[in-house]
């Protein structure tokens, strides 16, 4: 059931993410590396990226679930990949220690391992109060057979953002092992491809471990005949 405080209190976060988080983060990194922007550019681009593109194909043309309030652009939000940005650049700097501790598989390991559960809990949470207060509204096995808001989100929530969590920390890492052994050339390739991977592999984690335990993959709308009737009534 939306209320108007649970309303007020997504736009409000909307608003604390852009004008806050996301400035906050971007100074504290700063002040970490330096005064190397380019590095703390980096740094946003592939989450504010996965923040758009990935909510974008889900929402908008998946229409696997959609927000019912905030500034929305189609079925998501607006801000999306800054509400997404910021709080994962912000939970990175609080790891930064092990970003920083220098080159080796290791190290890569370990920031995948830190940032990944930090990332996906933060959005399990946040997607879990979303949906439990009718901010948003997800389209999968577990909603239409009337489960509670934790079933929902934990059908999907912990894999697909604790993967994009550990893909994330992987890239840091991986910026500043580049950085210090070969220069910007290879991080513009880098950047590239961590983009991509980003996008991609959490979506095809999602969609294999829904396969394995729905039988279906995950990636259209779980509906009832009335609901794709009305879905498809929609849409002409």
């Amino acid at each position: 059931m939306q209320t108007k405080m649970a309303k007020r209190l997504f736009l409000g976060y909307q608003l604390f993410a852009v004008f806050l988080i996301c400035p906050l983060a971007y100074i504290l990194w700063l002040e970490r590396l330096q005064g190397q922007h380019r590095l703390v550019l980096y740094l946003y681009l592939v989450p504010v990226l996965f923040g758009y593109i990935a909510p974008a194909i889900g929402t908008n043309l998946l229409k696997l679930w959609e927000f019912k309030a905030g500034i929305r652009l189609g079925r998501f939000t607006l801000v999306h990949g800054f509400m997404l940005g910021g709080p994962s650049v912000l939970l990175a700097w609080l790891c930064a220690d092990i970003f920083l501790a220098g080159p080796g598989w290791l190290q890569t390991l370990k920031s995948a391992m830190v940032l990944g559960p930090l990332i996906g809990f933060w959005n399990w949470w946040f997607d879990t109060w979303a949906i439990r207060n009718g901010i948003a509204v997800m389209y999968n096995k577990p909603a239409y057979e009337g489960k509670s808001a934790a079933s929902i989100t934990g059908d999907y929530a912990p894999l697909y953002y604790g993967i994009f969590g550990a893909g994330f920390g992987v890239y840091i890492h991986f910026i500043f092992e580049r950085q210090v052994m070969e220069g910007s050339g290879s991080l513009q390739i880098l950047l590239v491809v961590f983009s991509v991977i980003t996008i991609i592999a959490p979506a095809a984690g999602h969609a294999l471990f829904s396969y394995y335990k729905h039988g279906y993959w995950g990636l259209t709308p779980y509906l009832s005949d009335r609901q794709n009737l009305l879905e498809n009534q929609n849409e002409v």
